[in-house]
């Protein structure tokens, strides 16, 4: 682990320990202002050790706060997303729409949720509510014309509505499906 990882990881700890929030805006600012830190690498790498479990949560919200900053590269997307998966399962599905609202409103970034949407569907069913997330995540990506839909993506989906037992549920999910059909 470099320098710039410690620093931020040790920065995160120290807020904890003294009881205060983290307020990442904030911590961004002082990281890169006064330590010299890349923040992006510096999560990036502290989410990619185990060593750093204790911090992982600060970290997504780190990496969440420079999406909403628009200074996440798209590189990055997919690994934040991803990590924000195993943070959801402990905290909740508010993280997942908490990241992906993070990313969707940037064409530049907005393209990896595609991908991301097939993983919820193929390899998340465990999660709950991943369908219900993968078919929002879609009508957000259409309300800010953020990326195309490819037809992968639109069988993918017709199968999850045609599968889904909840009446209520599908109805809503062929709503969206008919404006996935009408917007590209």
């Amino acid at each position: 682990m470099n320098e710039q990882t410690t620093q931020a990881a040790k920065v995160i700890r120290e807020k904890l320990s003294q009881r205060k929030g983290v307020n990442m805006p904030l911590l961004i600012q002082e990281l890169e202002g006064e330590m010299g830190v890349d923040t992006t690498k510096a999560f990036i790498q502290l989410l990619d050790d185990r060593i750093y479990f204790d911090v992982h949560y600060y970290a997504v919200v780190g990496l969440r706060t420079l999406a909403e900053l628009e200074r996440l590269s798209v590189d990055y997307v997919r690994f934040f997303l991803d990590k924000t998966i195993e943070i959801a399962r402990i905290f909740g599905n508010d993280e997942l729409y908490d990241s992906i609202d993070a990313v969707i409103r940037s064409r530049r970034t907005a393209y990896p949720l595609i991908g991301f949407i097939k993983k919820l569907i193929l390899e998340e069913g465990h999660i709950p509510s991943c369908r219900w997330i993968a078919f929002t995540t879609v009508a957000s990506i259409m309300q800010y014309k953020s990326a195309d839909i490819p037809e992968d993506l639109k069988i993918l989906l017709r199968q999850e509505a045609d599968n889904e037992s909840d009446e209520e549920k599908k109805s809503r999910y062929r709503e969206i499906l008919a404006q996935v059909y009408s917007y590209n």
